[in-house]
Protein backbone atom coordinates (compact mmCIF):
# COMPACT_ATOMS: atom_id res chain seq x y z
CA UNK A 1 0.00 0.00 0.00
CA UNK A 2 2.68 2.30 -0.86
CA UNK A 3 1.69 5.66 -2.80
CA UNK A 4 2.33 5.94 -6.13
CA UNK A 5 3.32 8.89 -8.65
CA UNK A 6 0.32 9.53 -10.69
CA UNK A 7 -0.93 12.57 -13.28
CA UNK A 8 -4.48 11.71 -12.83
CA UNK A 9 -5.19 13.78 -10.41
CA UNK A 10 -8.40 16.34 -9.98
CA UNK A 11 -5.82 19.58 -11.69
CA UNK A 12 -4.85 17.38 -15.04
CA UNK A 13 -8.68 16.00 -14.87
CA UNK A 14 -9.91 19.77 -14.62
CA UNK A 15 -7.33 20.75 -17.35
CA UNK A 16 -8.60 17.82 -19.92
CA UNK A 17 -11.96 18.47 -19.86
CA UNK A 18 -10.82 22.07 -20.46
CA UNK A 19 -9.17 20.74 -23.25
CA UNK A 20 -12.17 18.68 -24.79
CA UNK A 21 -13.96 21.89 -24.70
CA UNK A 22 -11.27 23.77 -26.66
CA UNK A 23 -12.18 21.16 -29.02
CA UNK A 24 -15.48 20.72 -29.04
CA UNK A 25 -16.10 24.68 -29.41
CA UNK A 26 -12.86 24.67 -32.18
CA UNK A 27 -15.23 21.61 -34.41
CA UNK A 28 -18.66 23.83 -33.81
CA UNK A 29 -16.52 27.23 -35.04
CA UNK A 30 -14.82 25.34 -37.91
CA UNK A 31 -17.89 23.86 -39.29
CA UNK A 32 -19.71 27.36 -39.15
CA UNK A 33 -17.05 28.52 -40.79
CA UNK A 34 -16.97 25.81 -43.43
CA UNK A 35 -20.76 26.25 -43.94
CA UNK A 36 -20.50 30.16 -44.62
CA UNK A 37 -21.09 30.54 -48.09
CA UNK A 38 -24.17 28.53 -48.00
CA UNK A 39 -25.73 29.74 -44.61
CA UNK A 40 -28.59 32.42 -45.70
CA UNK A 41 -28.17 35.94 -44.31
CA UNK A 42 -31.63 37.96 -44.95
CA UNK A 43 -30.22 40.30 -47.87
CA UNK A 44 -32.19 41.63 -50.49
CA UNK A 45 -31.29 40.51 -53.85
CA UNK A 46 -28.58 42.99 -55.41
CA UNK A 47 -27.21 43.53 -52.17
CA UNK A 48 -24.35 42.55 -49.68
CA UNK A 49 -24.22 42.37 -45.69
CA UNK A 50 -21.05 44.30 -44.37
CA UNK A 51 -20.64 41.81 -41.70
CA UNK A 52 -20.95 38.81 -44.28
CA UNK A 53 -18.58 40.15 -46.41
CA UNK A 54 -16.31 40.60 -43.52
CA UNK A 55 -16.54 36.88 -42.41
CA UNK A 56 -16.46 35.62 -46.37
CA UNK A 57 -12.51 37.95 -46.80
CA UNK A 58 -11.60 36.52 -43.21
CA UNK A 59 -13.14 32.93 -43.80
CA UNK A 60 -10.49 31.48 -45.03
CA UNK A 61 -7.42 32.14 -42.75
CA UNK A 62 -10.39 31.80 -39.53
CA UNK A 63 -10.70 28.23 -41.05
CA UNK A 64 -7.17 27.68 -41.14
CA UNK A 65 -6.19 28.74 -37.39
CA UNK A 66 -9.14 26.83 -36.05
CA UNK A 67 -7.62 23.59 -37.94
CA UNK A 68 -3.66 24.64 -36.13
CA UNK A 69 -5.54 25.12 -33.22
CA UNK A 70 -7.55 21.68 -33.21
CA UNK A 71 -4.27 19.99 -34.25
CA UNK A 72 -2.71 21.21 -31.00
CA UNK A 73 -5.95 20.38 -28.62
CA UNK A 74 -5.55 17.07 -30.58
CA UNK A 75 -2.30 16.85 -29.48
CA UNK A 76 -2.41 18.04 -25.72
CA UNK A 77 -5.15 15.67 -25.49
CA UNK A 78 -3.23 12.64 -26.34
CA UNK A 79 -0.59 14.03 -24.21
CA UNK A 80 -2.70 13.82 -21.14
CA UNK A 81 -5.04 10.54 -21.73
CA UNK A 82 -2.49 7.98 -23.59
CA UNK A 83 0.75 9.36 -22.54
CA UNK A 84 0.00 10.66 -18.84
CA UNK A 85 -3.07 8.33 -18.18
CA UNK A 86 -5.13 11.32 -16.73
CA UNK A 87 -8.79 9.86 -16.86
CA UNK A 88 -11.71 12.60 -18.93
CA UNK A 89 -14.31 13.15 -16.02
CA UNK A 90 -16.13 15.70 -18.58
CA UNK A 91 -16.13 19.66 -18.45
CA UNK A 92 -15.09 20.13 -15.15
CA UNK A 93 -14.99 23.88 -13.61
CA UNK A 94 -11.58 25.20 -12.67
CA UNK A 95 -11.21 25.60 -8.73
CA UNK A 96 -8.76 26.86 -6.86
CA UNK A 97 -7.45 24.31 -5.00
CA UNK A 98 -3.99 24.21 -2.73
CA UNK A 99 -2.35 23.03 -5.35
CA UNK A 100 -3.52 25.37 -8.02
CA UNK A 101 -3.00 28.37 -5.61
CA UNK A 102 0.91 27.18 -4.93
CA UNK A 103 1.78 26.54 -8.52
CA UNK A 104 1.97 29.66 -11.11
CA UNK A 105 1.55 27.67 -13.85
CA UNK A 106 -1.69 26.21 -12.72
CA UNK A 107 -2.95 28.80 -11.54
CA UNK A 108 -2.32 30.98 -15.19
CA UNK A 109 -3.93 27.63 -16.38
CA UNK A 110 -6.71 27.75 -14.36
CA UNK A 111 -7.68 31.39 -14.67
CA UNK A 112 -7.40 30.92 -18.93
CA UNK A 113 -9.66 28.00 -18.59
CA UNK A 114 -11.91 30.17 -16.36
CA UNK A 115 -11.81 32.73 -19.01
CA UNK A 116 -12.27 30.62 -21.44
CA UNK A 117 -16.02 28.87 -20.21
CA UNK A 118 -16.99 32.36 -19.11
CA UNK A 119 -16.93 33.19 -22.95
CA UNK A 120 -19.54 31.00 -24.24
CA UNK A 121 -20.27 29.18 -27.48
CA UNK A 122 -18.97 30.96 -30.67
CA UNK A 123 -21.63 32.05 -33.49
CA UNK A 124 -21.64 33.28 -36.45
CA UNK A 125 -25.15 33.67 -37.21
CA UNK A 126 -26.14 37.36 -36.13
CA UNK A 127 -22.45 38.64 -36.57
CA UNK A 128 -22.97 42.92 -36.49
CA UNK A 129 -19.21 44.30 -36.48
CA UNK A 130 -18.90 47.59 -35.39
CA UNK A 131 -16.14 49.90 -36.94
CA UNK A 132 -15.24 53.46 -37.17
CA UNK A 133 -16.61 54.97 -40.36
CA UNK A 134 -12.94 56.54 -41.47
CA UNK A 135 -12.23 52.53 -42.00
CA UNK A 136 -15.35 52.34 -43.45
CA UNK A 137 -14.91 53.86 -46.64
CA UNK A 138 -11.46 52.43 -46.97
CA UNK A 139 -12.60 48.75 -46.82
CA UNK A 140 -15.36 49.94 -49.62
CA UNK A 141 -12.22 51.37 -51.57
CA UNK A 142 -10.82 47.56 -51.12
CA UNK A 143 -14.42 46.12 -52.02
CA UNK A 144 -14.57 47.59 -55.04
CA UNK A 145 -11.10 47.29 -56.54
CA UNK A 146 -11.19 43.51 -55.73
CA UNK A 147 -14.62 43.88 -57.64
CA UNK A 148 -13.23 45.43 -60.61
CA UNK A 149 -10.40 42.81 -60.64
CA UNK A 150 -12.62 40.08 -60.66
CA UNK A 151 -14.97 41.54 -63.71
CA UNK A 152 -11.75 42.48 -65.51
CA UNK A 153 -10.39 38.35 -64.68
CA UNK A 154 -14.06 37.14 -65.71
CA UNK A 155 -13.88 38.72 -68.85
CA UNK A 156 -10.54 37.18 -70.07
CA UNK A 157 -8.40 39.82 -69.12
CA UNK A 158 -5.12 38.32 -67.23
CA UNK A 159 -3.01 39.71 -64.30
CA UNK A 160 0.43 40.47 -65.59
CA UNK A 161 1.83 42.15 -62.46
CA UNK A 162 0.25 42.26 -59.20
CA UNK A 163 1.63 44.11 -55.85
CA UNK A 164 0.28 43.58 -52.78
CA UNK A 165 -1.48 46.14 -51.01
CA UNK A 166 0.25 48.02 -48.15
CA UNK A 167 -2.35 47.94 -45.73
Amino acid sequence: SALQPTADVLENQILLGGLHSIRKKLLALHEQLCELPAMPDGTPAGYESFSRLLLTLTATSMIQRCANALRAAEGFIDLFSRHLGVTYHGELAPRMTPFVRGTRVYRALFTQLADWYAIGAPNLGNVQFMMKLKSLSRIYELFALYQVLETVVDRGWTLVDVAEHPE
